[in-house]
């Protein structure tokens, strides 16, 4: 029986041979760089202590909570703006330490135990904050009657910024009550004195 070799093969089935070899030849070497890759996050490194300046502003500046795309949006706006929306992101903050910055309907946001809770962006005249939802605006239609407003944003601009007292209402408005979670929506109530 002759032996075949590599030169009976056209060269098309050589590279597919190759690269199916290739293919099969990284699985044992992933699965042990999975198995080491475990084992170094579960060794206990020690915890750098933060320096006062980040313990002042740590409820502002805590990374797990900031968004940095909303940092990206900022440096894209004109200055002006930039100003307004950064005071009343310190403000949301201020509020709400426990608040999480995100994006969401491309434009930055704020949630609250998995609830949008508020958002804003700049525009060609000024700024807009929405509530992300069609009700509160007209709930609080006493608090914002100086200002311009659809059904879902509230306009404002730097020569007439939203006030602390009126951002905290805005908030409180989309809050979830301490008694209901967001979690606990849809499930019905126990029912008490019937037999089954």
């Amino acid at each position: 029986m002759a032996r075949v070799g590599l030169a009976d093969f056209d060269d098309g089935l050589v590279v597919r041979l190759a690269r199916r070899k290739a293919c099969t030849d990284h699985r044992p070497r992933m699965a042990a760089q999975k198995k080491t890759a475990k084992l170094s996050k579960s060794s206990s490194r020690p915890t750098r202590r933060p320096t006062k300046r980040a313990a002042k502003s740590a409820p502002y500046l805590d990374q797990t909570k900031r968004d940095p795309a909303i940092d990206e949006y900022l440096a894209n706006v004109n200055p002006k703006s930039r100003a307004v929306l950064q005071e009343l992101r310190r403000t949301i903050h201020a509020f709400v330490p426990e608040v999480v910055e995100c994006i969401s309907y491309r434009i930055p946001a704020f949630r609250y135990e998995g609830r949008i809770v508020g958002g804003f962006t700049a525009t060609s005249t000024g700024c807009s904050y929405y509530p992300f939802s069609g009700t509160t605006l007209a709930t609080l239609a006493a608090d914002i009657e100086g200002y311009s407003h659809t059904k879902s944003a509230l306009h404002f601009g730097a020569d007439k910024p939203l006030p602390p007292a009126l951002v905290k209402k805005l908030l409180k408005a989309r809050m979830p009550s301490r008694g209901s979670s967001h979690r606990a929506r849809g499930r019905l109530p126990p029912v008490v004195g019937t037999q089954w």
